[in-house]
């Protein structure tokens, strides 16, 4: 960008106080988005707004919202201080955001101002400016990431369907894939864990069943859990999760048959004693989980561990036996 012809390095900056017609004022290009204003309280319209002119127009450097509704109350006119000399336009962008980097800032202001600072700074005046917004490591790279992600996955994330972390995972899906992803991931309070897994599987199980996501989606063995109306809402996530995981890894899915019925058979008191393998039989472990409220029940349960066979332990522990067992317990 090109600094204004007017601005020379021996002129103060300054303000000059003017009303000026609303059609005549507009919103800097690249740091202003109307979805951030609704959740602020209505700005004081007495307050004028900092601008400056811009060719036949006057650019707001400070108060979008405040221009956003005198747009909105029918105003013609609004309260401005001018600064002149006019500065060029990166200037009055850094400008902009230093002025508003005091406040607690909207979602997508701080996807504006995070991808317009990496745009046009060098990377230590990006990282000064950035930590000047209060954005710590982490939350400054996923509006990077962000930054290159489609409307729907911006979207997505703002409203709390999408973790920011895995924005850039369901950006590379594309449409119609992308879309499916979202609508599913919007329809249930998936944990971040479990979206991350869903982002593995879902894939990988279209391309095995030689499917697109949102024919996967329609498939009558989600859809049946999806309309279930004996579920209810942490029942139908948590089925929907063992789905889709059943269906991605049959082996497994088999083999925790298998195992579930030893388990049970094997249990002496199932109100009472619980066997709980590791999650995907990733590892050589069981943990188990008594509850007791006598001597007496101490004794008969642990009487009954005791009991059980070397090689039936063997098993519940070490549950890769179970891969090719077939489908029986025995």
């Amino acid at each position: 960008m090109r600094p204004s012809s007017k601005r020379t390095d021996n002129m103060t900056p300054r303000l000059e106080f003017r009303r000026i017609p609303v059609e005549m004022l507009a919103f800097p290009q690249e740091l202003f988005d109307a979805r951030s204003c609704g959740h602020y309280k209505k700005p004081l319209l007495l307050v004028p707004l900092i601008v400056y002119q811009s060719g036949k127009t006057f650019t707001v450097i400070d108060g979008c919202k405040r221009l956003l509704q005198a747009k909105g109350n029918g105003m013609t006119t609004c309260d401005c201080g001018v600064l002149t000399p006019p500065p060029d336009d990166r200037h009055a962008a850094l400008l902009r955001i230093s002025l508003n980097r005091a406040r607690i800032l909207h979602f997508f202001e701080k996807l504006l101002f995070v991808r317009w600072l990496r745009e046009h700074c060098d990377t230590k005046q990006y990282r000064e400016m950035s930590e000047q917004l209060s954005l710590d490591n982490r939350e400054r790279f996923e509006f990077e990431v962000l930054a290159s992600c489609s409307r729907e996955v911006v979207e997505a994330v703002e409203a709390g369907g999408l973790e920011g972390s895995l924005a850039s995972e369901v950006n590379r899906l594309g449409p119609p894939n992308q879309e499916a992803v979202i609508a599913f991931f919007r329809r249930y309070p998936f944990s971040r864990q479990m979206q991350r897994e869903l982002l593995d599987w879902l894939p990988e199980l279209a391309f095995r069943e030689k499917r697109t996501l949102p024919e996967l989606f329609a498939s009558s063995w989600l859809r049946e859990i999806e309309q279930s109306e004996k579920l209810n809402g942490p029942q139908k996530i948590d089925r929907l999760r063992n789905a889709v995981f059943n269906r991605r890894f049959p082996t497994v899915a088999r083999a925790k048959e298998v195992w579930n019925g030893l388990a049970a058979k094997l249990n002496p008191d199932r109100r009472r004693v619980t066997f709980k393998p590791s999650e995907a039989f990733e590892k050589n472990q069981l943990a188990l989980s008594i509850s007791i409220a006598s001597a007496d029940q101490a004794k008969q349960i642990f009487n009954s561990l005791a009991a059980l066979p070397e090689e039936q332990w063997d098993r519940l522990i070490y549950p890769a036996q179970l891969f090719n067992a077939g489908g029986n317990g025995r």
